[in-house]
């Protein structure tokens, strides 16, 4: 590990160094070069026994005190024997998996998940003959990040008029599944499955439900599942 002790540094030489490599202690530098200015924590691979060098980020995004909490962690792995940069590198391949991960996939996990607090023992095995039926042919196997209000559309226009609130239940559990797929972060942006404000003015409403005052976005609340 580094021979100096860390915290060598303030905000300002940080501000005033011009370029070179700034050392501030404990494995963490300050590399300026022109424009560039980095942080980097450079240290001996406890695997490898090579000195190796880390990149914690731009100065300019970076604070001192975030580039020193950063160096403590990478310490931290050094010193349990694990090279930080390998760790990264591994994290980085399990976020690139997670991001493929399919839509069926994240039901099966939501279901589970959920399970527990469900109160009709039914419940689970219900949810998953529905999206069996009319999911999963569609877009089951599709990355959870990809799914589109196409796919959405495309599961539930067969059956919309005939099928009213078989429909609406299956939009419903659709909605949940990619809520929580964002909170995994597996995806981002609107959920497609949404009905206020989005498919409603897609999907036309029979007159049946037009006149009922429970509306669609109410049906999977009411069932609890």
């Amino acid at each position: 590990m580094s021979r100096l002790a860390p915290h060598r540094l303030t905000a300002r030489k940080v501000a005033a160094h011009k370029n070179g490599d700034l050392a501030d202690g404990g494995n963490l530098w300050l590399v300026v070069r022109g424009a560039s200015r980095i942080w980097t924590f450079r240290y001996k691979s406890p695997v490898t026994d090579k000195r190796r060098e880390m990149s914690l980020g731009s100065a300019y995004d970076v604070t001192l005190a975030e580039a020193r909490t950063l160096a403590a962690e990478s310490r931290r792995l050094v010193n349990q024997r694990i090279d930080p940069l390998e760790q990264r590198h591994s994290e980085e391949a399990a976020r690139k998996r997670e991001s493929r991960i399919s839509f069926r996939a994240v039901a099966e996990r939501y279901i589970e998940s959920q399970k527990p607090g469900w109160r009709d023992p039914r419940a689970a095995p219900i949810w998953s003959a529905s999206l069996e039926l009319n999911v999963y042919p569609v877009f089951g196997d599709k990355p959870v990040t990809l799914v589109d209000t196409a796919d959405v559309e495309a599961v539930l226009k067969p059956i919309w008029t005939e099928k009213t609130e078989t429909a609406t239940r299956v939009r419903g559990r659709i909605e949940r599944v990619l809520d929580y797929a964002r909170a995994q972060g597996w995806r981002t942006g609107e959920n497609p499955a949404r009905w206020k404000g989005h498919l409603s003015a897609i999907l036309r409403l029979h007159p049946r439900w037009q006149r009922s005052r429970i509306m669609p976005q109410s049906i999977g609340k009411i069932s609890g599942a």
